[in-house]
Formats: structure tokens, sequence, C-alpha cells
């Protein structure tokens, strides 16, 4: 039986690579066992998560001949609904999670590739949200999470021309956080991950969920909740051994989270 997600585990780094060719579209097979995946993932120690896809291309999006078994109503819901909380379970993963984005992230490929806390490109790469060629919207995320990212002027041009865009120009517009030469951007997204792991993953977790959760709020009800985030950090021993390999001159050693 063919995966059609798999993992690989590097020490405290966790790669996901989405592996349904020829451009890793996705399919009702692919999003089974990529829920398999994050059953996994999601209470594990792993201090981040590198996505990526394999061979030449990060995702396409949909296959075509599952989106000719979508033209009723009902079907078309339930297929949507469970891409829709595949991205939802991708974004509130409490560990980061790394986009390493080569060849073409178009449609509900890109939309994955949003839903990550950080983006990593190649300069080859082709980035875009074409739904609106084929009579559709980017109805995974797409037109939320890019519009916040990009800004709504730079998301609204960019689906309603449906033209994709470079990996450089995804790094000038913001919509790619690291450019690299070359087409794989996988070792500079591995190395992201290492920088992370150094830290307190404690930390780390709690930034995530401190930006998250802030940005869905007013100002004043997140700056409250970072001020929780920050206390509920204190009981822990993060702190204790963070401010004594400072004094130690040595590197910090701290605990996963179960």
């Amino acid at each position: 039986m063919v995966e059609r997600v798999t993992t690989q585990d590097h020490d405290t780094t966790t790669v996901v690579e989405l592996n349904n060719p020829p451009v890793n579209s996705w399919s009702d097979e692919l999003v089974t066992d990529f829920n398999v995946v994050l059953d996994r993932i999601e209470t594990g120690p792993h201090r981040s998560v590198v996505i990526t896809g394999a061979g030449n291309h990060f995702s396409a999006g949909g296959d075509f001949d599952r989106f000719q078994q979508v033209t009723e109503l009902e079907s078309a819901a339930v297929f949507l609904n469970s891409v829709c909380a595949l991205m939802e379970r991708v974004a509130t993963l409490p560990m980061p999670v790394i986009a390493a984005i080569q060849g073409t992230a178009l449609g509900g490929g890109l939309e994955l590739a949003l839903a990550c806390d950080v983006r990593v490109a190649s300069v080859e790469a082709r980035l875009g949200q074409p739904e609106t060629r084929w009579g559709l919207l980017a109805g995974a995320g797409g037109t939320q999470r890019l519009a916040r990212l990009v800004g709504p002027g730079r998301a609204k041009a960019m689906m309603f021309s449906a033209q994709p865009v470079t990996g450089a120009e995804a790094h000038s517009i913001g919509l790619v956080e690291f450019l690299v030469e070359g087409a794989c951007p996988l070792q500079r997204a591995m190395e992201l991950g290492e920088q992370i792991a150094v830290n307190s993953p404690r930390a780390v977790r709690n930034v995530k969920r401190s930006v998250d959760e802030g940005l869905a709020r007013d100002l004043t009800t997140a700056l409250r909740l970072e001020r929780e985030l920050w206390l509920e950090l204190i009981p822990h021993g993060d702190l204790r051994e963070g401010i004594a390999s400072f004094f130690e001159r040595r590197p910090p050693h701290y605990p996963d989270v179960l």
C-alpha cells in the first residue's frame, strides 16, 4: 500500500513529505494519510516540523480527476471540509511548522504552506492561487491566510489574476520568509529547525500561541494573553536552566514537552 504522506525523524525535527506523484496533488487518500501522520505528531515531543514535497514540487493543488467528482454540492462540501479540517490541524500544531517549497505550490499546495508558521522557498519556485481560472476560489484558507500575510490588495491581485509569483517575488512581498538559491530549500528549513531546537520548547510553543491567538483578538485582550503565557512559563525549570547555562557558559539543556 502506497503511503502518500511519509515522515522521517531527524533528531528534534520531523520531516513530513507529500508523496503523490507527479506533482503531489490533493486526493482523498493523501488527506487520509496526512491525518494519520498528524495524529502521531500532535502529541509527540517534536520541536519542529518541516513539510515538503517529494520530487520536484511542493504541491500543485487539487487533483482534477477528483474535482470531476465534486460537481454535486453535498460531495463537494464533504471534500472541502476534509481539506479545511486538515489545514486547521496543521496550523494549530503546538510546535513550529516550516514549509520547504520547491517547484510549484499552487492552490491547495499554497494553502498548506500558508497554514505553516514559516515558509522557505527556492528562487525558482512558483506560488499562486489559480482557482478563479477553474471557476472556484481558494476555499481551504487561501483567501484569508494569504490576505493576512501579504495584505488584502496583493492577495486579491494574485487571486483575481490567477497568476503565480516566483519565489523571489514571493519573498519581496512577504509571502515567504526565507529564500534559497537552487531548487532545494529543505536544507535551509532543517537549519531553521535546528536553531529552534536549542531553545526552550515550552517557550517556543507559548510564542506560537501568543502570536496566533493574539492576532485573532483585540490588542488589549491579546496583551493580556501574552502576560498569561509569560507567567505560565515561570513555574517550570526552563528559566532556571537558561540562566544557569548563561553564567556557566554552556548550551542550555531543555527537556521535551510531552
